[in-house]
């Protein structure tokens, strides 16, 4: 809903129509020809570009994400079938820890993650890599305990990656000249809308609403972890944390 009620999708395209009425209404009529199909073909082709990328980092966090619950189900399992009854609850209880982790970490309003909140992080991979010399001492064979090592690097890497998806956005320069850029072509293409009579002021109107909207969309999925009706939805932690646990009866 607060989508919706971005107020920008109602004064941008306004101004865009009210610029077409009044070339119509003073008769500043003339056609662009090829040069402004080119020149906002070539720039809404840049914003393509941008708002593709912004949506790949998107789907790169969901694979992420789905390696870590992968690895996490893999370390349960090789837990539960080594170690001891008097050691596993407190593993697992260590275990079960990481996804909320992981989502306090994403879930910070800010781009740069605080530094306390990466050591929590730091100090969970290091009780982890303890854990798993501890199979050694319980039975565990070396070709199996450099999987499990494998599967402690990979957690480590996702995590990082998802930190970086988290920090690192499209260039804030490259969307700022995009988005100002479009709407400037648009309200220079007046004149060629006011061509069209009052169908030209509709059309202005529709265009620049639609690239709005796209660029608001761009903003919103820049950051997958956030609270849009897109982003990532953390519901998963529930149910994953209901797999832990059922493992333990």
């Amino acid at each position: 809903m607060k989508f919706l009620l971005n107020s920008k999708f109602l004064y941008i395209p306004t101004i865009s129509a009210f610029t077409t009425w009044c070339c119509l209404a003073y008769d500043f009529v003339f056609e662009m020809g090829i040069a402004g199909n080119v020149a906002f073909g070539g720039i809404f082709f840049t914003f393509a570009i941008t708002i593709g990328t912004a949506n790949r980092r998107r789907f790169e966090a969901f694979d992420e994400i789905s390696e870590l619950k992968s690895n996490v189900m893999s370390l349960a399992d090789v837990y539960q079938r080594i170690l001891p009854d008097r050691i596993l609850p407190v593993v697992m209880d260590d275990l079960r820890t990481f996804f909320p982790m992981l989502q306090s970490v994403l879930s910070e309003q800010k781009s740069t993650i605080k530094l306390e909140t990466l050591l929590i992080t730091d100090r969970f991979f290091q009780n982890q890599l303890q854990t798993i010399f501890t199979l050694k001492q319980h039975g565990l064979k070396d070709p199996e305990l450099a999987c499990v090592m494998q599967w402690h690097q990979r957690m480590r890497m996702s995590m990082e990656r998802l930190i970086s998806i988290k920090e690192h956005t499209t260039p804030v320069t490259l969307r700022r000249f995009v988005y100002y850029a479009l709407l400037v072509t648009v309200i220079i293409m007046s004149p060629e809308f006011a061509d069209m009579e009052w169908f030209g002021v509709i059309t202005a109107f529709l265009l620049t609403f639609m690239v709005v909207v796209l660029v608001t969309i761009q903003e919103m999925i820049e950051d997958p972890f956030g609270k849009a009706m897109d982003d990532v939805r953390f519901e998963f932690i529930g149910r994953i944390q209901e797999r832990l646990i059922r493992r333990d009866e």
